[in-house]
């Protein structure tokens, strides 16, 4: 018999990220400019990474600040969402340009870096990710790989759910998970397939109890006295909810005394300019509000701001008033959180970070009547909010105290 044949070592997975660069709305830097990354999983942005670097520094090492061993290709055609018209990518030959002279000759193009896991072939071909099924032993594979009703939950259109990797949150697969469950005020249960749905059957007194999982939804739309949270004991970047149409909030809330509880929101924006519903919406004339241990994330690109659709993070219209406590408020392209007048809101316990605009802008009076927007920070911490930490008129006002948790939820 002849040597065996040598086996081809197995090609790992892929991490892509989208790579922008141009000085954006830090155009008032003469010596600096901002690199982010954006990283990406199936056309989805998973997480974004900001980096300073100076004009001067070769683009190659400008790279190189998030990953040591990486590939740089530039969308030759306009802007798209990931993995669309893949085939203008091409790789960039010249890496070796300062910063100031790739802005210049590329004018803020999107970029894409290749980050290939350690032992991985390295090819100049740029692949969409293939989505990873559970592992099966070698004597059980076949030619032809289907999913099985234990690997995937098909879903209604409104909705669908993949549960993350423990091992590595930005990698998705697929799983099978339990359905919402809408516990009543009487303790009887139900069960849905859609959040959209089981928000809609919950009155007063009821709780929507979302399992962990990845969830493309429309528009949640919350009654008085609904609470929407996780599961208990699952953490808030375990239940994501990305909102699917762009042109509604992720989540808006339409009665008093609504409580949104240890979830990941999520709203992705337009490449249109032009100004779109805020990811969490609090409608007029609402109170007892609680938004708590929430990731609110914008999914904002920060080059060329002035020509992507605008919204802000959390929104309180006017007279409502309401809680913010113990969240994160990130990537917003216009202001992280807005209070209208004769609302108040106190804000606990909460990072406000990344924001185009301002991290709080609190509204001036109606025209012709009302009365001051009335805002208590407790413990709030802003980082890199473009448009300042706090934007208010004289008449309002904005107090720094200290506030106690919320004990009840």
């Amino acid at each position: 018999m002849g040597e065996p044949r040598a086996r081809t070592p197995p090609i790992k997975r892929r991490r892509s990220a989208l790579f922008y660069l141009g000085v954006g709305s830090a155009a008032d830097l003469v010596d600096r400019c901002f690199l982010q990354v954006r990283y990406c999983q199936g056309g989805i942005p998973i997480r974004t990474e900001l980096i300073t670097v100076a004009l001067e520094t070769l683009l190659r090492d400008a790279v190189t600040c998030v990953d040591r061993n990486t590939r740089l290709y530039i969308d030759s055609s306009s802007f798209h969402e990931p993995w669309r018209g893949i085939s203008s990518l091409r790789e960039l030959d010249d890496i070796c340009l300062t910063v100031r002279d790739a802005v210049s000759k590329f004018g803020g193009k999107r970029f894409l870096v290749d980050r290939p896991a350690p032992e991985v072939h390295r090819s100049a071909v740029v692949t969409p990710p293939i989505q990873k099924t559970p592992r099966t032993p070698a004597s059980a594979k076949s030619k032809t790989k289907t999913q099985t009703p234990k690997e995937v939950l098909q879903l209604s259109p409104s909705l669908e759910r993949t549960s993350p990797r423990k091992e590595a949150p930005s990698e998705m697969s697929p799983t099978q998970t339990d359905d919402v469950t809408l516990l009543t005020r009487h303790g009887r249960r139900s069960y849905y397939s859609t959040i959209v749905v089981a928000a809609k059957a919950a009155v007063s007194g009821d709780t929507v109890i979302i399992p962990q999982g990845v969830y493309r939804t429309e528009c949640i739309e919350l009654q008085e006295g609904v609470v929407l949270r996780a599961a208990d004991d699952v953490p808030r970047e375990s239940v994501v909810l990305i909102a699917k149409n762009i042109s509604m909030a992720a989540v808006r809330i339409r009665g008093s005394n609504v409580v949104v509880k240890g979830l990941t929101i999520v709203k992705n924006r337009s490449i249109r300019p032009k100004h779109y519903p805020s990811v969490v919406d609090v409608d007029s004339n609402l109170s007892g509000i609680l938004l708590l241990n929430c990731v609110v994330n914008g999914g904002v690109a920060e080059s060329q701001p002035q020509s992507m659709s605008r919204c802000n993070g959390v929104f309180f219209d006017a007279r409502s008033s309401g809680r913010v406590e113990n969240c994160v408020v990130e990537w917003i392209s216009l202001h992280a959180i807005v209070t209208n007048p004769d609302g108040l809101v106190e804000i606990v316990n909460t990072e406000i970070r990344h924001s185009l605009n301002a991290g709080l802008w609190v509204s001036r009076r109606l025209a012709g009547s009302g009365t001051k927007a009335c805002v208590f920070l407790s413990n709030t911490t802003f980082i890199h909010c473009l448009g300042g930490d706090v934007d208010a008129t004289p008449e309002s006002r904005v107090s720094f105290l200290p506030l106690p948790n919320n004990d009840k939820y």
